[in-house]
């Protein structure tokens, strides 16, 4: 009886009618054929044998059951019909088989079993023509299809599990083993050879696989498998860590293969004992990197064969999307790994960089060959610039020593506050100037299409780097601030008086002026001219006497003209003894310039608790500042390259970087908390530090970068 059974499941597949395309009808048409076949089982587990009337009466109940199950819904008679077909054919196989029990039984003559073999072969070739032919041959196949690739889902998964299982549980598990008892190859080396494949095999081998495996079990109950690989697509993007680092990893590996012989040893002494011997650890290694592509492969071949109603579609296809964007998540970490690598070769092939050259958040936009122009002068100079995310850089190529390097970085322009604008040059080139808060530069090209082109990948550049600040605000035209001249114009750029001193003006060609800009005095050979820094004004000895320390040249003082040093003195002339006394912090603190602390001096630091500033003077009863810092938009960090002192702080400003130290460990904790607070925009008052200092509580750093900031040099 189960063989019977059996064959008969078996062969049901092949008589559904599949020129549904809805397989939600063909589902209950399956189930409605399985209850009538269920219900003759029943009959004949009780009865071994059942004469004709016996038999008739359990087929009829049978077939009500079944087509009760199917429902008489409107519209579906068709479906009704088919069912009944189906079980036309059912019953000549069961009452085949009755006949052989009878004529085993009774010693009933074999003819009638052949009779009603021969019966049930007409009966097959004869009803139902909606289920012969072409639409049944033709969806079995599809249904096929989807289960054959079920089954590669399975038998990939299973295999890929086997290397993850032999990369983690045989070749991590060993080597960690040999390094109890030697060390062979640092922790911190070995955690960047194998990455983080751990967590990979444990996802595969207790979710993915165990899912796809209980699924292909089930398979007529419940074929499909798009709800498996929906579930497991957001742990995919895992892969782009692995990704990331497995260039590096496999250059860690060679290095150590030939670095250090045990480790060689063990690594070959362990592939000498796996299943496939033939693979080395570099080809297990690369295998979770093939994975995604062919997850993805499989999906789209799957819903090829799916038809367009199936309950499986959706699930499906937001599968292959979250697999899709897994996989062009880790090739735009690829290609973004290599930009970044000959970003900085690029850049290792300059002399005179001033900066972190592997910063990762930085790209290369432009580059090419363009003619600097003179700040004063009019002459002009080979030049090569380079548009990266951040900053511009103004290069002289370099026809001498040293032989490694090709070009010498003259000028830097940071992207932060800049602006880019037309010119007109003295001759037939076409110019444009990028204006930039400590630099201005005037470049010139061959041609106006390439003038605009770089114009216009500046301007974009610098659009985007504002919006990723998240505080640009556009102005109404690129000179803002600052009035472009023409060769006419005898004018100064119109700096406004609260940015004197705070942004570098653009600069004036001396064949503009031809008199003092401030007294009307005609220049003479005698009477030299002079470029205020502050203003960009050229004006004569007498109206230069004054120097003035500027915010974006801060590392000297800097000759400015009457007017502005009268702006800059106002601005700075501060009674410190006053301000003290309203005051959140008042201190002497180191003060520099420079990372290396060698030209630091000690100041009177001051932070008004309604302010955002930071006011630094030579001494407590100063009536004027030596500098004034703006701490919004600022940031404030520890810096633990400071030889000279146990407590550093770099603050991070617009215009340059400022370092603050002291060697008393309760003012270190109360000025990096003014002054973290002061960078978030946060008002701080005295009663807050009074009241934590009452509870004996310690000052908290702001940040949990910044828990172990303070530190004693041994």
């Amino acid at each position: 009886m189960a063989a019977w059974s059996d064959i008969s499941r078996g062969k049901m597949e092949q008589n559904i009618p599949f020129c549904y395309k809805d397989t939600n009808k063909v589902m209950d048409l399956c189930q409605a054929l399985r209850i009538y076949e269920e219900n003759m089982m029943e009959v004949f587990q009780k009865t071994a044998c059942l004469t004709d009337n016996g038999f008739a009466a359990a087929h009829k109940e049978s077939r009500e059951l079944a087509l009760q199950q199917l429902g008489d819904t409107p519209g579906e008679s068709k479906l009704n019909a088919m069912l009944s077909d189906m079980i036309k054919i059912k019953r000549q196989r069961y009452k085949l088989y009755n006949s052989r029990k009878l004529a085993m039984e009774s010693s009933v003559s074999t003819t009638v079993a052949v009779k009603h073999l021969i019966d049930s072969k007409k009966i097959c070739t004869t009803i139902a023509p909606e289920i012969s032919g072409k639409s049944i041959s033709t969806i079995s196949q599809s249904n096929k299809k989807l289960h054959s690739i079920a089954k590669e889902f399975l038998s990939s998964e299973q295999s890929y599990v086997d290397t993850l299982h032999e990369i983690d549980q045989v070749y991590l598990k060993k080597i960690n083993e040999g390094r109890a008892e030697k060390d062979i190859i640092p922790e911190a080396d070995l955690v960047k050879i194998f990455g983080h494949v751990t967590a990979i095999y444990q996802f595969h081998f207790n979710f993915l696989l165990p899912q796809l495996q209980k699924r292909l079990e089930n398979w007529e109950e419940n074929p499909r498998i798009g709800d498996v690989m929906m579930q497991a697509g957001p742990f995919l993007k895992m892969y782009t860590t692995y990704t990331q680092n497995f260039e590096q990893a496999s250059k860690m590996l060679e290095v150590w293969l030939g670095k250090s012989k045990d480790f060689a040893a063990l690594v070959k002494s362990i592939q000498a004992e796996s299943k496939n011997k033939g693979l080395q650890l570099q080809a297990h290694l690369v295998t979770p990197i093939q994975r995604i592509p062919r997850y993805k492969l499989l999906l789209e071949n799957y819903l090829k064969q799916l038809p367009d109603d199936a309950v499986d579609r959706k699930e499906a296809e937001t599968a292959l999307d979250l697999i899709a964007d897994a996989a062009t998540h880790s090739n735009d970490t690829l290609k973004t790994n290599e930009r970044q690598r000959e970003l900085v070769r690029k850049l290792l092939d300059l002399e005179n960089v001033d900066f972190d050259i592997t910063e990762v958040s930085r790209n290369l936009l432009k580059e090419g060959s363009i003619i600097k122009l003179d700040d004063w002068e009019d002459k002009q100079y080979e030049s090569y610039l380079y548009l990266l995310s951040d900053m511009l850089l103004d290069c002289a190529p370099l026809r001498n020593l040293p032989l490694n390097k090709s070009y010498k970085v003259r000028a830097r322009i940071d992207l932060s506050g800049a602006q880019v604008f037309e010119v007109k040059p003295f001759d037939s080139f076409f110019g444009f100037c990028v204006h930039g808060t400590k630099k201005s530069v005037e470049f010139a090209t061959k041609t106006c299409e390439e003038r605009n082109n770089w114009i216009e990948a500046i301007d974009k550049a610098i659009l985007e780097f504002e919006n990723r600040r998240k505080s640009f605000r556009r102005s109404k035209s690129f000179t803002d601030g600052i009035e472009p001249f023409s060769n006419t114009s005898n004018n100064s750029p119109n700096i406004k008086d609260e940015e004197i001193g705070k942004k570098c003006p653009r600069w004036i060609k001396n064949r503009e002026a031809s008199m003092c800009m401030t007294c009307s005095i005609p220049f003479k050979i005698y009477r030299r001219k002079h470029h205020c820094r502050a203003c960009a004004k050229i004006v004569c000895d007498d109206c230069s006497k004054h120097e003035e320390y500027l915010e974006y040249i801060p590392e000297e003082p800097q000759k400015v003209c009457a007017h502005c040093w009268k702006i800059i003195s106002e601005r700075n002339n501060v009674d410190a003894k006053q301000l003290a006394k309203n005051s959140l912090l008042a201190d002497f603190v180191y003060f520099s310039e420079y990372s290396n602390n060698k030209k630091s001096c000690r100041c009177w630091c001051l932070v008004p608790q309604n302010e955002l500033k930071l006011y630094v003077f030579k001494a407590p009863r100063d009536i004027k500042a030596k500098r004034i810092i703006d701490l919004k938009d600022s940031q404030v960090s520890c810096y633990n390259e400071c030889e000279q002192r146990k407590y550093c702080f770099r603050l991070e400003t617009e215009q340059n970087h400022i370092f603050l130290a002291t060697e008393d460990k309760e003012l270190a904790q109360v000025l990096l908390f003014v002054l973290s607070e002061c960078t978030q925009g946060r008002h701080l008052h005295k009663e807050d530090l009074k009241h934590m200092a009452s509870m004996g509580l310690a000052l908290p750093s702001p940040t949990s970068a910044m828990r172990s900031l303070f530190y004693t040099k041994t």
